[in-house]
């Protein structure tokens, strides 16, 4: 039992950093029906960020984590300016080839700056476990474990205010029923895109800062995304706390197929099998409820 907690522990936290950037997914999608599949790359580059400020400069976490923030969203928008902006009347793959190539080219930069760069990014808070009793078992969580996830509450739970609570909100979504509606309201559907395309920029940047002590920062960390996307198309892309939750899901249900079953080799095969069959069986997502259509 300890060691069953012990591993659904660790998928929560795995699971909290693919929730972050399927929630950038989930919120592009939703505003622009496009896809930015060079989320990992702005991942990646959020990590390379705080390693160089933090770590490199001594710049304090707080300054550090602010700064990646603000990069995120801001290498977001040259995302869009790239890829959306001169292809929005294109079809939608067309949109999702130039942002996965985008990603591509930052990420060869990259290996040709710094080649193969293997670096190792403290966490912001302790890593070293605590002991926590639960009577039937006794647990090891790392005060960093609880930080992770506690950011993805928070940002979760400010997302689903600005969604459900402001004006934004309310023209992101009318957006997502009907651009052209929209537009004919009122509403600056351009301006919508482009905070859309900004806040994924944020998210991929948090989540890659905060992966950043789990995993070793180097060029290639951001195949993470990938995962990420799974769990957004898992939970479903429709709503964003479902996209949170599929990320969540799939981080426990990879660390426990790693740990017990397949071991970690085999455990994408399976992820991305269960992958294929929620498209062919449930292509809402677990978590979303499929809408009737009157025809």
């Amino acid at each position: 039992m300890t060691e069953l907690l012990q591993s659904v522990v660790g998928g929560i936290t795995i699971g909290a950093v693919y929730a972050l950037v399927g929630m950038g997914f989930v919120v592009i999608y939703v505003a622009t029906k496009s896809l930015n599949f060079a989320l990992g790359q702005v991942m990646m580059i959020s990590a390379l960020l705080g390693l160089f400020l933090h770590v490199s400069m001594g710049v304090p976490y707080a300054l550090t984590f602010a700064i990646v923030v603000v990069a995120g969203g801001c290498i977001g928008l040259v995302i869009e300016q790239i890829t959306y902006r001169p292809l929005r009347n294109a079809p939608a793959t067309t949109i999702i080839l130039a942002t996965a190539a985008c990603g591509t080219i930052i990420q060869s930069i990259v290996q040709i700056w710094d080649g193969q760069l293997l670096a190792y990014f403290p966490a912001a808070v302790s890593a070293t476990p605590i002991k926590v009793h639960l009577g039937i078992a006794l647990l090891f969580i790392a005060p960093s474990q609880i930080f992770i996830v506690g950011v993805l509450i928070f940002i979760a739970a400010l997302l689903w205010f600005l969604i459900q609570g402001t004006k934004f909100g309310l023209a992101t979504r009318a957006v997502a029923e009907n651009r052209q509606a929209a537009s004919l309201m009122g509403i600056n559907t351009t301006a919508i895109s482009v905070l859309a395309w900004v806040l994924g920029g944020v998210f991929a940047g948090l989540a890659g800062l905060l992966v950043a002590p789990l995993v070793l920062v180097t060029p290639s960390m951001g195949m993470l995304a990938n995962m990420a996307f799974v769990g957004a198309v898992l939970g479903g892309f429709e709503s964003v706390a479902a996209a949170a939750a599929g990320g969540v899901v799939l981080g426990i249900v990879e660390t426990l197929l790693g740990t017990y079953a397949v071991g970690s080799q085999y455990a994408d095969v399976v992820v991305f099998g269960l992958f294929v069959a929620v498209l062919l069986f449930r292509p809402t997502g677990l978590f979303v409820r499929s809408r009737a259509v009157r025809v």
